[in-house]
């Protein structure tokens, strides 16, 4: 007799997702399935753990928080998904979604106002929280298909020496 609280149902995996999880090294397992599977199909909703843990057991997937919590950090370090962290959720919970295609700016990076150096940003955590933070007060539209450029200015360190000893 089938039971289908103790064999659940896997949620199939396009394709894609499957090959995204090989190439960053994860086995696709049920859980990472049933994670992305969620993630998948409300893209335009954040979820935090718990929500994923009682919507995976609503398809009928059996695991743990635990083990919840885990697959999304690894899904999180692998830019699978992203984490949003609201105060907003409830006790400031961080929030997951799938890791957004949208088109990202060609170039962010730190401009000194005085001398003018420069560093480029190549943090993608950093980059990603720009994005959202940039979606959330209303500035995303200026990342278009062609790629803009962030500029964030800052005075550099030497620059804020030398004015220290003036």
């Amino acid at each position: 007799m089938h039971n289908p609280i103790t064999h659940a149902h896997v949620p199939p995996v396009d394709g894609i997702l499957f090959h995204k999880l090989r190439t960053k090294g994860l086995r696709p397992t049920s859980a990472r399935a049933g994670v992305l599977h969620i993630l998948q199909n409300r893209q335009e909703q954040a979820f935090h753990a718990e929500q994923i843990f009682v919507a995976l057991s609503g398809l009928g997937i059996r695991v743990s928080l635990g083990t919840v919590y885990r697959v999304l950090q690894e899904l999180e370090q692998t830019g699978l998904a992203v984490r949003e962290r609201s105060d907003a959720a409830p006790m400031a919970k961080s929030c997951f979604r799938m890791a957004s295609k949208a088109p990202t700016p060609r170039a962010y990076s730190f401009v000194c106002p005085l001398c003018r150096r420069h560093a480029r940003v190549e943090d993608r955590a950093l980059i990603e929280l720009l994005q959202r933070q940039a979606r959330a007060a209303g500035f995303d539209a200026g990342f278009d298909a062609n790629g803009s450029a962030l500029v964030l200015e800052v005075t550099c360190n030497g620059c804020a020496e030398e004015g220290a000893h003036r």
